[in-house]
């Protein structure tokens, strides 16, 4: 009975030893689980706190960015302001000497010209100081010439010789009609003057009239650079009307995913308004050497997406060196810059980012500026041959898609 009370007790002291071997062991369990838990949330907050450090670094890269070419813009304007400098004193200094050099020249022809008349006025008093001799020797008394009796004839009368003129009356006869000759030529100069230069020809008579032929000429619509599902062509005679005819197609239902191309033609120009003309009307501001790199012509399109109608257009690059670095320095002042275009497009709030975020797609970097959560942005584009610009990210890249 005792044996079997011992064994008895040993299998429980047994089955209680596995139970806790069991229970230990679960334990061990879970306390493993606990610890990789424990490590795998360490290992995501560090990878958190390397996202972190990540986007700070990058902050840190863009803010110095933002100095660096703040700095280089702050160089450029004192370079420009310099070189406006010595400009403007070369210029001054030229202006003085050529003013120099006239007050020069008009002494030297006050000076001829005082030479001339005490030359004209030496010779005057030579001449009239010749004419006083003359008449001395003319005034000298003449001695009585006894001269022959001679009969008396009664039917002879003898009549006084008339007095010669003074000096004073010779002088103001002379004078009178040196101004009678000056006179006469006066009027026939004033008289060829008019005759040859103000005098209008007659008019000719006006032709009969005659019946006018009117000929419009075609207008070249240049070649579509991307496939496009739909074509809106629109007649304007003043630029203005063409803010009234994108603003009405804008909100239209064109169906999504589809890619609408817009003609614009100007009746009173003969032709489709080039890439600078378009933007001119929006009052947009670009860079100095922008429209100089570019193709004048360029195709607008509208691409419909979920969030709503897009507006983009596409051109062909003329020359691409320094057109990156054009346009990286205008991502600045873009926003300001193209104001009206962007507010015509809905934009009625800051940016929700002050800067451009670039994202790689086909072996092409897209750089964006984000307007609204509605996917409305600011996005362009530059590849081997042209020049795209979206007013957002899924347009481009639909339209990176169609371009050859």
């Amino acid at each position: 009975m005792k044996k079997d009370e011992i064994e008895e007790k040993k299998e429980e002291t047994e089955i209680e030893k596995r139970k806790k071997e069991e229970f230990l062991q679960k334990l061990r369990q879970e306390e493993e689980k606990r610890r990789k838990e424990v490590e795998r949330l360490k290992k995501e907050e560090e990878e958190k706190e390397k996202l972190r450090e990540e986007g700070r670094e990058k902050e840190e890269i863009e803010e110095k960015r933002r100095k660096e070419i703040e700095r280089l813009k702050l160089e450029e304007k004192q370079r420009l302001g310099k070189t406006r400098a010595e400009f403007l004193a070369e210029k001054e200094s030229k202006e003085i000497e050529k003013e120099k050099l006239e007050r020069e020249k008009i002494k030297e022809r006050l000076s001829e010209i005082q030479k001339r008349e005490e030359a004209e006025r030496k010779k005057f008093l030579e001449r009239v100081q010749g004419e006083k001799k003359e008449i001395k020797e003319v005034q000298k008394p003449v001695k009585e010439i006894e001269e022959p009796a001679v009969p008396f004839r009664p039917t002879e009368i003898f009549r006084p010789l008339p007095q010669k003129p003074s000096l004073g009356e010779k002088f103001w006869a002379r004078f009178i009609i040196f101004f009678v000759i000056l006179a006469i030529l006066a009027a026939i100069s004033t008289f060829w003057y008019w005759f040859l230069f103000i005098r209008k020809p007659p008019l000719e008579p006006a032709p009969p009239p005659q019946k006018e032929i009117i000929v419009v000429p075609e207008i070249a619509i240049p070649e579509s650079l991307i496939s496009v599902e739909i074509i809106r062509t629109f007649e304007i005679t003043k630029s203005e009307e063409t803010l009234i005819y994108l603003s009405q197609i804008l909100k239209e239902d064109l169906g999504e995913d589809q890619f609408t191309r817009i003609i614009i033609k100007d009746l009173t120009k003969k032709k489709v308004p080039g890439l600078k003309e378009f933007l001119d009307t929006f009052q947009a501001k670009t860079p100095e050497d922008f429209y100089q790199k570019l193709s004048d012509e360029f195709t607008l399109f509208i691409y419909s997406q979920k969030e709503g109608n897009r507006l983009g257009l596409v051109t062909k690059i003329e020359t691409k060196e320094g057109l990156p670095e054009i346009l990286r320095f205008w991502e600045d002042t873009m926003e300001t810059d193209l104001s009206s275009f962007f507010a015509f497009l809905g934009k009625d709030k800051p940016a929700l980012k002050d800067y451009f975020t670039r994202t790689a797609y086909h072996q092409g970097v897209i750089r964006c500026q984000t307007f609204t959560e509605e996917d409305f942005e600011a996005c362009y584009l530059i590849t081997d041959n042209y020049f795209i610009f979206t007013s957002s990210l899924e347009s481009m890249k639909k339209t990176i898609d169609r371009v050859p």
